[in-house]
């Protein structure tokens, strides 16, 4: 699974299915990446199909992020998705859960992952380590925490135990497959690097290249202040370039 903030209404919850039957029939998608394209110009004259080299594929496994607070704020009035205290915003439990039973059916399933890629959003860093995670049962265990003890806030974040590192497949934070960018709703604009590795301390962050989070050029933003369909789609290309250079072939 690859963890990303996709565009659309709401940010990251499943409504209409129950989560984990909706991880199982479609969120877990297997996608081999081809190193070469292949174009069909019309049904009526394919081009011939083009084969790879099964070690030149890639395995991807995409999901959304678990129910976050500003998920729940917005189903009952969108213009709450505007609201400051849902800048970046946490999972609620139930998100936490989501995250849980995800990866009990990874890890039943024995899906063999190598590398874990998530935007750099509180509301995916936590589904993954939701997913991936194990308690940190020893305060001085080997190996950086994956996530800090975190203190419940009421309306804004569970209070969470640390979870450690030990054995989680390493985890990537990467700008490329952030949800679609929105000058007007701060649940879509990230916090701080520093305040994510205090957080994530063994998430690897070395592809945010500034602190802090940068303004859109006027050009790609819409008169709405929402990131322009047509960037979102050139940084979509970008990130599946550089997954296609990734050493790892099984990713999630």
């Amino acid at each position: 699974m690859l963890l990303l903030t996709t565009p659309g209404r709401h940010c990251g919850t499943f409504r209409q299915t129950p989560w984990l039957q909706h991880v199982k029939a479609r969120a877990t998608i297997t996608t081999f990446l081809q190193t070469r394209s292949v174009t069909m110009q019309a049904h009526a004259h394919p081009q011939p199909l083009v084969f790879v080299p099964h070690s030149e594929a890639r395995v991807l496994h995409l999901i959304r992020h678990g129910e976050g607070f500003h998920n729940v704020a917005g189903e009952v009035n969108e213009e709450f998705y505007k609201l400051e205290q849902y800048r970046d915003a946490h999972l609620t439990e139930r998100g936490w859960k989501q995250a849980a039973l995800l990866g009990q059916h990874i890890r039943s399933a024995n899906m063999p992952v190598e590398l874990v890629v998530t935007s750099p959003l509180t509301r995916t860093l936590e589904t993954a380590c939701g997913v991936f995670g194990r308690p940190a049962l020893q305060k001085n265990a080997p190996g950086p925490l994956l996530m800090t003890e975190q203190e419940g806030l009421e309306g804004i974040r569970v209070q969470r135990a640390a979870l450690s590192g030990q054995g989680v497949p390493r985890i990537i934070a990467n700008e490329m497959c952030r949800e679609r960018r929105s000058m007007s709703h701060p649940c879509d604009q990230r916090r701080p690097v520093s305040h994510y590795t205090r957080t994530f301390p063994a998430v690897d962050f070395s592809l945010l290249e500034h602190e802090d989070d940068q303004g859109l050029p006027l050009a790609d933003v819409t008169p709405e202040g929402r990131e322009k369909v047509h960037h979102v789609r050139a940084r979509a290309r970008q990130l599946l370039q550089w997954l296609l250079q990734r050493p790892e072939r099984h990713i999630a």
